[in-house]
């Protein structure tokens, strides 16, 4: 983890004003309280050392996940009233609103793949824990729908173990025949090693082997456009990075200012496939993000992406 400084106590005061002062102590001693930071920021008589700076290695795992959106929703609730800085019932409101999304987001990525996933491909199941199944589970599903390709992975039984199905479907109507018969089938992997078959789905996600982030998709995001590098840095200002979206939401990254932008939208009409573009009368609402790091971008792509419509 990078040792990034997130609270200079002293800048932040001389910036902000010592009318936030009491808002600070509320929100780092709450953060302590819920074991959200590792190191205390009082001293013995539970005055604030204004010397201190809380570095990001200083959070906890699940700190990682809440205490910046936390620490941003909190201060934006107190500059709208100073007199609102003690109002640690609020902050509890939000830690639980924050918590629920955490509680949804592991329930779903703790088995999950982690798939670097190129254009026009949408995650169906993404469930490969690695044992205890039962004969003939379905895993993990992808589909391509400009292509007309789907993706399946079963466990089949202790004999089989796990397989890899691929399908082209036939043309019907300007779409593809889900139902009827398929253009071409072949199981193209077999193996009791599930880091064999994940290999084999990465190589048809990923067919030219960019170096693509990974991150855990869930529930059947439709992936239009991805220019998400690891480690690249030579991204222009104002470029479209990722487009997702869903029946009713979106999800899309931009470079702004050497950050990303993240924009999680909920639209009233359903958004056709394969469109990069969201006319803002069709919005209901949205909510954007800025990150600095790969690391946050993924770990915040992953939240997102686990979202449904009841939690934009």
């Amino acid at each position: 983890m990078a040792n990034r400084e997130l609270i200079n106590i002293t800048k932040f005061l001389q910036e902000k004003g010592f009318e936030f002062l009491e808002g600070l102590v509320t929100l780092l001693s709450f953060a302590e309280n819920k074991r959200l930071v590792t190191e205390t920021f009082f001293n013995e008589d539970g005055k604030l050392l204004t010397d201190r700076v809380l570095y990001e290695e200083m959070l906890t795992e699940e700190g990682e996940l809440v205490f910046l959106e936390l620490a941003n929703d909190w201060f934006v609730y107190i500059k709208e009233d100073h007199t609102r800085t003690g109002d640690s019932k609020y902050l509890t409101q939000l830690y639980k609103n924050k918590k629920t999304i955490v509680d949804k987001v592991q329930k779903y990525t703790l088995w999950s793949w982690a798939v670097g996933v190129s254009n026009h491909w949408a995650i169906g199941i993404n469930n490969p824990k690695g044992n205890g199944y039962l004969e003939d589970s379905l895993l993990f599903t992808a589909e391509n729908i400009i292509e007309g390709i789907g993706l399946y992975v079963m466990y089949r039984n202790e004999e089989i173990g796990y397989e890899v199905e691929y399908m082209e479907y036939n043309r019907i109507l300007g779409g593809w025949d889900y139902e009827g018969e398929f253009r071409k089938y072949a199981i193209i992997c077999q193996s009791h090693n599930l880091n064999e078959i994940e290999n084999t789905v990465q190589g048809i996600l990923n067919p030219s082997e960019e170096n693509l982030l990974k991150f855990i998709q869930y529930g059947y995001w439709y992936v239009v456009t991805n220019k998400l590098m690891a480690g690249y840095s030579n991204y222009e200002n104002g470029e479209l990075l990722y487009f997702a979206s869903t029946d009713k939401l979106f999800l899309e990254v931009a470079y702004e200012r050497q950050l990303f932008k993240i924009i999680l939208g909920r639209v009233k009409h359903s958004i056709t496939k394969g469109t990069a573009i969201i006319h803002s009368n069709n919005i209901e609402k949205s909510i954007t993000y800025y990150v600095e790091s790969e690391r946050e971008l993924v770990r915040k792509l992953e939240t997102l992406s686990c979202l449904s419509n009841e939690f934009v």
